[in-house]
């Protein structure tokens, strides 16, 4: 139910009701700042349900366009979808919503809370921090309401928040390091329901980051998509697998079904945070480290069910890689590997080991890339944990002593001079 009276908080709207496509029109709010943000507007407002869907760093695709659209007129759902990229002129990148002001982000929050009785919020990969943050920030001025605080007449309530994919890491873990989460993922007290498609880097941590929102008081529903790849809900259809577009159809369903949960659920008390920690996005720098670790074990088995330990390499450079075919740069790399093995042969073997895929995707995958190392597979991603591995593709050499000697995040050229630098070096000091 829309509000008939509001706070006062804000300037108000410019200009509404811009159709521009079936049921979907714009509006533009003016925030105290004087920042004018566009908003997409999807179903009615007359509807039982509002929803403020924060959109990634990555801004709004048009099938995501379609996928919003989609759930609001399955669902009679209202939902309204900030266009902070237009708005701020920003480029899709991973530091894009850090140029947005935090007062901005936080009053177009309470713009809305003070327009609807009940206010659902949907937060996506990195949006989901800024959005945690601005709510907890809003309970602490006692500016909105929540399932278990009504601290205000001239408010509504935010009944929940739909994570998806949730980035809430304080940055890419270093080598061989556990994933650490913001505090404010630990601060939170509001009910949430997570969805995380298992074709992901975020996936194999998750339980991490449940335990972390747990932390707050968060009643934390868990939703898995088993074998969906990540980002499925706004990518083109023709990157997507025949089950990611079943998971795609089935989304709106699905939404929905989160929604009755959250209804149902309670907040906790809000927990006090002394800072708000703010990361800044860093550029990676995909180079190998030298590395002091202990080499986890490695014990699986290849696509025709062979058994490969790593020590039973003991006589050669070893070059482990954790990849999956859904991985871009995985896919970019492999070319790579194989040129390398091409080159070194006997003094070097490759595992590549795959992480959480049926054989049929990654023999599908590799038949025609000229493979000639072995492929593992790490079905439950066992290894992946032991080896604390959070980004794919992620590289490990181990020298012929079995010591853990190197390792680089993010996609390699493999055959770049100071890279054979350092395999070269290796073989030396070995054969010495």
């Amino acid at each position: 139910m829309q509000r008939q009276t509001y706070s006062g908080y804000f300037f108000g709207i410019l200009i509404s009701t811009i159709l521009f496509c079936s049921h979907a029109s714009a509006e533009t709010v003016l925030l105290p700042s004087e920042q004018e943000i566009n908003v997409e507007e999807n179903g009615s407002a007359e509807s039982q349900k509002h929803i403020l869907w924060l959109t990634s760093e990555r801004g709004i695709s048009g099938e995501l366009q379609k996928t919003v659209l989609e759930i609001s007129k399955q669902n009679d759902l209202h939902i309204l979808m900030p266009d902070w990229h237009d708005s701020y002129f920003l480029s899709p990148s991973r530091s894009a919503l850090e140029k947005i002001p935090e007062e901005d982000y936080r009053d177009l929050i309470k713009y809305y809370a003070d327009k609807f009785d009940t206010l659902f919020i949907v937060a996506s990969d990195r949006a989901a921090s800024h959005t945690l943050k601005a709510l907890h920030q809003l309970q602490t001025e006692k500016a909105i309401n929540t399932p278990h605080t009504n601290t205000s007449e001239n408010t509504g309530t935010i009944a929940g928040l739909i994570l998806i994919a949730p980035y809430l890491q304080k940055q890419t873990p270093d080598i061989g390091k556990r994933v650490e989460y913001l505090d404010i993922a630990k601060h939170s007290n509001l009910p949430l329901y997570v969805f995380q498609a298992e074709r992901s880097p975020r996936y194999v941590p998750l339980p991490q980051l449940i335990k972390a929102l747990e932390q707050g008081g968060s009643q934390v529903y868990t939703h898995v998509l088993k074998g969906i790849t990540g980002g499925f809900h706004a990518r083109n259809k023709e990157d997507l697998t025949p089950i990611d577009l079943k998971a795609k159809d089935a989304f709106p369903k699905q939404i929905n079904n989160a929604l009755s949960m959250l209804a149902f659920a309670e907040s906790a008390p809000l927990k006090p945070i002394k800072e708000y920690t703010v990361v800044k996005t860093k550029k990676r720098l995909n180079m190998l480290k030298k590395v002091t670790l202990t080499t986890p074990s490695l014990v699986l088995t290849d696509l025709s069910g062979k058994p490969h330990n790593l020590t039973d390499y003991h006589d050669k450079i070893i070059v482990v890689s954790f990849w999956a075919s859904w991985c871009r740069p995985c896919i970019e790399e492999m070319p790579s590997l194989v040129k390398l093995k091409e080159k070194y042969k006997q003094d070097l073997e490759i595992l590549a080991v795959n992480v959480r895929e049926d054989t049929e995707v990654i023999k599908a995958f590799t038949q025609t890339m000229g493979i000639n190392f072995p492929i593992l597979k790490d079905s439950d991603s066992a290894v992946t944990e032991a080896w604390k591995v959070y980004v794919y593709p992620s590289n490990f050499i181990v020298d012929k002593t079995g010591k853990l000697s190197f390792a680089a995040t993010g996609a390699m050229d493999w055959q770049e001079p100071e890279i054979e630098s350092v395999i070269n070096g290796l073989i030396k000091v070995s054969d010495k």
